[in-house]
């Protein structure tokens, strides 16, 4: 490569660097960017045999999508019972828990409390979830 091709070569990298520079930072700046909106759902899956989990079940509960969500799992007579429990205080909602690849899911209206609640084998792993009604 000659010394001229050398300088070509340069000034076409400093070219497309400012270019794709460009290209990333417009949109970003545009009236179009998109917005971070608050989450709408969420789930947790419980994983039933790690070792710091107590022998006769666990609770959670959460402020998420502007209510509070209750999940977790308790032995009973029946086997292990998953649930999650959503409530709202101006949206449409609802609460699924999953085990045993079967599911039970509650909507509830605006102030009122999702429960949803499933029993499976003490050896199925509990997923819960919670959803606004939009």
């Amino acid at each position: 490569m000659n010394l001229k091709a050398v300088r070509n070569f340069a000034l076409f990298a400093t070219a497309a660097a400012a270019l794709t520079v460009g290209a990333v930072i417009v949109p970003a700046t545009s009236a179009g960017a998109a917005e971070l909106k608050p989450a709408t759902s969420g789930m947790a899956v419980i994983n039933l045999n790690a070792p710091q989990r107590a022998a006769s079940g666990e609770t959670h509960t959460k402020d998420v999508g502007g209510g509070s969500w209750t999940y977790g799992w308790e032995l009973t007579s029946g086997g292990k019972r998953c649930f999650s429990y959503y409530f709202h205080g101006s949206k449409m909602h609802h609460a699924t828990a999953r085990i045993a690849n079967g599911d039970n899911k509650a909507y509830a209206f605006a102030r009122q409390t999702a429960k949803a609640s499933r029993t499976a084998g003490s050896a199925y792993t509990c997923s819960a979830y919670w959803s606004l009604d939009e």
